[in-house]
């Protein structure tokens, strides 16, 4: 798998900024996407469990692909215990935040900015 198929951090810079603005959470790396994500990624690793938690470090980009992938492409609908642990973190999110993954409120988080 080529890097070509990798988001680049910089492009959600503008946004996390926005949100964290809005939000009002700390900057100076406080509340960094890192912070965030190292966060979450152990949130999902518990619920996931160490069995499986290959699926996670799949869906996190963190395993490397082998000849084997370029040849039988993984399909993500194999990892069902991350994309369903993935699930039940977006919906506590929405639960806390309502509306925190509508579509819409990029454009007026950006506004904040």
């Amino acid at each position: 798998m080529s890097r070509d198929n990798y988001i680049p951090v910089v492009t959600v810079h503008q946004t996390w900024d926005a949100m964290r603005q809005h939000l009002g959470l700390p900057s100076n790396s406080e509340a960094g996407m890192k912070l965030v994500r190292r966060s979450v990624s152990t949130i999902a690793r518990l619920d996931i469990g160490e069995e499986y938690w290959v699926q996670g470090e799949i869906m996190l980009g963190h395993q490397k692909s082998t000849i084997s992938d370029i040849y039988a492409i993984r399909d993500p609908a194999n990892l069902g215990r991350a994309l369903a642990a993935t699930e039940r973190i977006i919906d506590e999110i929405e639960k806390r935040v309502p509306g925190a993954f509508v579509a819409g409120n990029a454009a007026r988080l950006r506004a904040v900015k």
